[in-house]
């Protein structure tokens, strides 16, 4: 019998007006996600932010309003987190639930050196992503130890760090007012070349615009590939 493709999800730049139905196509699919948080958003839906907490998902850490962090200095960068992390804790204590993990991802993938296809082949040479990764590793925080680098991204940064993805389908042009049909989604989620023996971190997005689209990708995903639960994590 064939294995079928073990997947991590991750949802970014939450929360949003649309987090409500988001949670409950989750729930009504028993998908865990990280939602990786930007505090500013947490202070503007800090309602819808609670109700993620309450229901079980974790919060990561997506800085405080998004910046690219090769464009700001250590100090800076380290209020970023620190400022969300503040407001994280705010959520939780509001929540009367206990944060069992934290996760940081890093604003564009920037780890300091860009996010162009090019700048990331060498971030290793950058002094300052070293900088940002000893910064974070240094507040508590911990990445994806189930999975093995993707390529030209060191090891260092990828286990024990911060949270990259493996599949990023843009879901962010997935606009309801400009509908796609979910064969065209998919082929921005190529589930059926995934390797069985590896596990894909997928990167969505907490859209509002592209709600419709995104809970139809979920079901589909649903029913080809295996979502793996908080226990990769916490255990």
């Amino acid at each position: 019998m064939n294995q079928r493709p073990k997947v991590f999800l991750t949802i970014d730049d939450g929360p949003s007006a649309g987090s409500m139905e988001l949670l409950n196509t989750l729930q009504s699919l028993s998908i865990d996600a990280i939602f990786f948080c930007v505090g500013a958003s947490l202070q503007r839906h800090f309602d819808e932010a609670v109700e993620i907490a309450k229901r079980g998902f974790l919060i990561g850490n997506h800085s405080w309003d998004h910046p690219h962090f090769s464009k700001i200095n250590i100090a800076e960068a380290r209020e970023q987190i620190l400022q969300t992390e503040a407001m994280i804790q705010k959520v939780y204590e509001a929540a009367g639930t206990v944060r069992l993990y934290k996760a940081f991802r890093f604003p564009y993938g920037d780890r300091g050196a860009g996010n162009s296809s090019f700048q990331k082949c060498f971030e290793w040479a950058v002094p300052h992503t070293y900088a940002l990764a000893k910064m974070v590793r240094a507040l508590g925080f911990t990445g994806p130890q189930f999975i093995s680098p993707p390529p030209n991204h060191p090891s260092f940064l990828d286990r024990g760090v911060d949270w990259f993805w493996s599949i990023d389908p843009k879901d962010w042009q997935w606009l309801d007012e400009n509908p796609i049909s979910i064969d065209e989604a998919m082929r921005s989620i190529p589930f059926q070349n995934f390797d069985p023996r590896r596990t894909e971190i997928l990167l969505l997005h907490d859209q509002h615009r592209s709600k419709t689209m995104r809970a139809q990708a979920l079901v589909h995903l649903a029913s080809h590939v295996d979502f793996l639960k908080f226990a990769h994590l916490v255990t």
